[in-house]
């Protein structure tokens, strides 16, 4: 099997060669290995303008693929996923080549391995993405906090360097409990906040963003805990002394296959549509729409 793939490799490197104006690339799910994504670089580097990678895997090349990254100059979309970081003590070099990506709108973020991230997140916000405005951070690992820090702080970094200019982000960092904290105020111009799985940071209703027009919750309908999560940041919301003007619309989304629907919630958890429901009435009241995942309020449901 390792000599089949072997092969695929390497006919793959001579096919893409025959493939100039390929405009989109996807390997989240094969390591593609260095050789391959040295040679897609060096023929669509500068036509390419989505690509899907995955970093790691068996050999471990995360330093060496990630500087591989530098040559697509015309990326509008770059979704990394990572799985197993080996050394990447060489990213953290001075020297090392950063990313300049001019024309990247968005960056996604995955990492499904309980291993540090702090080299690769570093070396990413040394970068320079003047047209990024969508980061989705999928991150239920964290790994190796800084020196005196707290898991999040391996994110402020790549905040400081992009989080001013953001308008959307997509955010699950279970570890990282102090993500509103640390993170939401270097958001200066967000207008939508997805908090992805049950992800509720402490006190995230105290840091949301006064930009802020869209809310989105994840959360998984058969869970207690996340649901009572959405609940409560839906009271704080509704009790805050400091009026969020720009805060429009509240929308529930589900992280598994069920779907959150008011027609259907209310037959397969009653308790929690009924919570939900009387709490869509009292924001209503306040100006705030909270909508279901068909973008229905609950008076629109029938």
């Amino acid at each position: 099997m390792e000599s089949r793939f072997g092969a695929f490799k390497i006919g793959l490197e001579r096919l893409l060669h025959f493939m100039p104006h390929l405009r989109r690339f996807s390997s989240s799910e094969v390591e593609l290995g260095t050789a391959a994504l040295a040679a897609l670089g060096q023929v669509c580097g500068r036509g390419l303008r989505e690509l899907d990678i995955m970093l790691g895997g068996k050999r471990s090349e995360t330093a060496a693929q990630a500087v591989l990254l530098i040559p697509f100059l015309g990326l509008k979309r770059l979704s990394i996923t990572i799985r197993g970081m080996g050394d990447t003590s060489e990213l953290s070099y001075p020297d090392t080549p950063t990313l300049n990506m001019p024309t990247l709108i968005q960056l996604n973020l995955t990492c499904l391995v309980d291993d540090a991230l702090l080299e690769i997140l570093e070396y990413v916000s040394r970068g320079c993405f003047p047209g990024m405005r969508i980061l989705v951070l999928d991150l239920p690992y964290i790994g190796r906090p800084p020196t005196l820090s707290t898991p999040c702080g391996a994110l402020l970094p790549l905040f400081r360097t992009v989080g001013p200019q953001l308008s959307t982000l997509c955010l699950r960092t279970p570890q990282a409990p102090d993500a509103a904290q640390l993170l939401f105020p270097l958001l200066k111009k967000i207008r939508k906040l997805h908090l992805m799985d049950g992800t509720m940071p402490e006190n995230v209703v105290d840091f949301l963003p006064q930009r802020l027009v869209e809310l989105h919750l994840g959360f998984d309908l058969d869970s207690w805990r996340e649901g009572h999560h959405v609940v409560q940041c839906l009271d704080q919301l509704r009790t805050t002394i400091t009026p969020r003007k720009s805060l429009a619309v509240i929308c529930l989304k589900s992280s598994t296959a069920q779907p959150v629907h008011w027609w259907t919630m209310a037959t397969s958890n009653s308790a929690l549509a009924g919570q939900l429901m009387i709490r869509a009435m009292w924001l209503q009241a306040q100006g705030i729409s909270l909508k279901d995942q068909s973008g229905k309020w609950v008076g629109q449901w029938s």
